[in-house]
């Protein structure tokens, strides 16, 4: 007798199925074998509760119910979990985290201990929040305009030319071609001058060198008593 119905053990008449194999069930007409409502799955001709879930406590109705311990993958019974979801970790029977150097992003924890001053990695080592003061800009941490960076913090620096505040707003360091007078950086782009003390002025020039009356020129004046 022909018993063309998919996970049948046995037929009564043609392909009208009275036997389905293990967990299963004729339905209605005998035309397929099927599990007790749509939150099972059939796995290897059985209905099975998929991951994150458990079938109803016996003597209620037979339906998968989520296990109540987040990411859990494995619950022996509602409150407990016995495996978690891929890239957590059990901590306890009744809770699924993340290790130690890895953050939560979607549901998936990721590996975050080469992102430096990072709160969240969104992929492995791909931060997507930083510590406060940082900014996130391609994945990585970084101290945003108007800051820069010292003793593991951005310190505020709207200073013109200015690369680095160690207190607020407080220049020690100009950028080249800068030079720094009080709390300004004045631009002193002239070939030879350690420092100017106005825009493009020097006063003082490299060994050697000394500047010309307009303060414009760094020139080689090694003559006695030449000013």
């Amino acid at each position: 007798m022909a018993c063309n119905v998919a996970n049948c053990k046995l037929c009564n008449q043609a392909n009208i199925c009275a036997t389905c194999m293990n967990n299963l069930s004729p339905n209605s007409n005998g035309t397929a074998c099927i599990c007790p409502d749509n939150t099972f799955q059939i796995v290897n001709s059985a209905c099975v509760c998929p991951s994150g879930t458990l079938q109803q406590p016996s003597g209620s109705s037979q339906t998968c119910i989520p296990c109540s311990v987040q990411y859990c993958a494995t619950c022996p019974s509602l409150a407990t979990c016995s495996a978690c979801n891929p890239t957590f970790t059990l901590n306890n029977s009744t809770n699924c985290g993340c290790a130690t150097g890895l953050t939560l992003f979607n549901a998936t924890c990721y590996t975050c201990t080469g992102a430096q001053y990072c709160v969240t990695c969104s992929n492995t080592n791909y931060c997507s929040t930083c510590q406060t003061g940082f900014a996130a800009v391609n994945g990585t941490c970084v101290c945003p305009t108007g800051t820069t960076f010292f003793n593991n913090s951005c310190v505020p620096c709207n200073i013109t030319g200015c690369t680095l505040c160690q207190t607020n707003n407080v220049c020690s360091t100009c950028a080249a071609l800068y030079t720094l007078n009080g709390n300004v950086c004045l631009t002193c782009a002239i070939s030879g001058c350690q420092s100017c003390y106005l825009n493009n002025f020097c006063n003082n020039c490299t060994s050697g060198l000394v500047p010309n009356s307009l303060g414009n020129l760094c020139i080689n004046c090694s003559l006695p008593n030449c000013v």
